[in-house]
């Protein structure tokens, strides 16, 4: 039981550095955000509006429904829904 703890929280401590939407540059966030719309199934089956959508995502970032999270692993930042599942 301790050692699933501690995968969790070493999990959650390296791989996974949630930072602060404020001290991404706002062209980076942009990127990344499209990015993120991008990658959901709806784009495909939907005609959606980029522009809509990114506006929608910033505020749900602000309102922590979103989260921008930095992965040492892979040196890159990408948003989490959730971060308790992968």
């Amino acid at each position: 039981m301790i050692s699933l703890l501690y995968i969790f929280f070493i999990n959650r401590i390296l791989l996974k550095l949630i930072i602060p939407f404020e001290k991404i540059p706002p062209n980076q966030l942009d990127e990344l955000i499209k990015d993120y719309i991008l990658q959901q199934d709806c784009v495909q089956i939907e005609n959606i509006d980029i522009n809509t959508e990114l506006v929608k995502i910033k505020n749900q970032i602000k309102q922590k429904e979103i989260y921008v999270v930095y992965s040492e692993l892979y040196q890159t930042f990408y948003l989490k829904n959730n971060l308790y599942f992968k």
